[in-house]
């Protein structure tokens, strides 16, 4: 049987541009009023950048855990459209200390790496990043990273939407068994124009910082005429 999901609410993303801000603080409340407490980066000017970064983009989110915004940037190191070009994931955290992930072997075939979104997807505090990291005709690759004992790791890889006819890809975040998860979503029609939809949901679980398969696949093959769940394609997280 499909896998039935659970609604998790959204978390709010904000993107900054050169020479502009978007400051975040945290506050607590005092006797006398309020105090901030911590302050995150704001500004690309927080990043510093290396001098060949190309192709700039960045978020905010929560990626520590500690309830203060961090600035997340997603950069070229060098020329794009160069197959040796290699992309840089940072984060600067709301402490100032700044983390790096090199993003080895991945974008090779895209003209740019790309956010998907920032969410809590493993019920642990701190948000996990979401990059779209390969496009190829059958479908996209997402790969979730997320920050663990100081370092920004590679979770985990998913197949988002779909080129050829006859095949669709998603995942969602959901909980099973009140525990969270995420299921790939898997659609195929042996013939591309006619026949039977197969749905196939296969759940991974975490393990610490990893994303590891949770038994085998569920596999329905959906009525004749009844076209594949269009809701379930892409990526659904949160």
């Amino acid at each position: 049987m499909p896998i039935l999901l659970a609604a998790v609410a959204p978390i709010a993303c904000s993107s900054s541009s050169p020479g502009g801000s978007s400051p975040a603080s945290v506050s607590a409340s005092t006797a006398g009023g309020s105090a901030s407490v911590a302050t995150s980066p704001s500004t690309w000017a927080d990043l510093g950048l290396p001098s060949d970064a190309t192709s700039v983009s960045s978020r905010h989110g929560d990626i520590d855990g500690d309830g203060v915004p961090d600035l997340v940037a997603l950069h070229a190191n060098g020329p794009l459209y160069h197959s040796s070009t290699e992309w840089t994931l940072r984060v600067v955290l709301a402490t100032g200390e700044t983390i790096d992930k090199t993003l080895d072997g991945t974008c090779i075939n895209l003209s740019r790496c790309e956010f998907q979104s920032l969410y809590d997807a493993d019920g642990v505090p701190g948000d996990e990043i979401s990059l779209l990291v390969e496009h190829i005709t059958t479908f996209n690759t997402v790969s979730v990273f997320k920050l663990a004992d100081g370092q920004i790791v590679s979770s985990g890889s998913f197949q988002a939407a779909g080129g050829d006819v006859g095949y669709e890809f998603g995942f969602s975040c959901t909980q099973d068994e009140g525990q969270p998860v995420i299921v790939q979503h898997s659609f195929n029609r042996p013939h591309a124009f006619s026949g039977h939809w197969t749905q196939e949901d296969q759940v991974y679980s975490w393990k610490g910082a990893s994303l590891v398969k949770s038994g085998s696949p569920s596999t329905t093959t959906l009525a004749a005429g009844v076209e594949f769940p269009s809701d379930l394609v892409g990526e659904h997280c949160p």
